[in-house]
């Protein structure tokens, strides 16, 4: 089956963080509104090489709790859309 996100993009550094756009990211300190150990989803990669990109935190609700500006090095990986499809 081909991925839902066909048109995902890669940039020089993430081979060092290993996040692309729509990755499901965790925070790694309180940064704005958001605290550390929130999960959010990367949105838009910020630079080329990629340093930072826009991750919206939501509830469980999927209600958007803010959106922030992040830098990669704050982020852990968690999980890829791709990694969870099923065929």
């Amino acid at each position: 089956m081909a991925s839902f996100f066909p048109d995902r993009k890669r940039h020089a550094s993430n081979d060092q963080h290993g996040i692309l756009e729509y990755d499901v990211v965790r925070l790694k300190r309180d940064i704005g509104a958001s605290k550390g150990g929130w999960q959010g989803t990367a949105l838009l990669m910020h630079g080329n090489p990629a340093v930072a990109c826009e991750v919206e935190f939501a509830d469980d609700h999927g209600n958007t709790l803010t959106i922030e500006t992040v830098q990669l090095e704050d982020l852990d990986f968690v999980l890829r859309p791709s990694q969870h499809e099923t065929t």
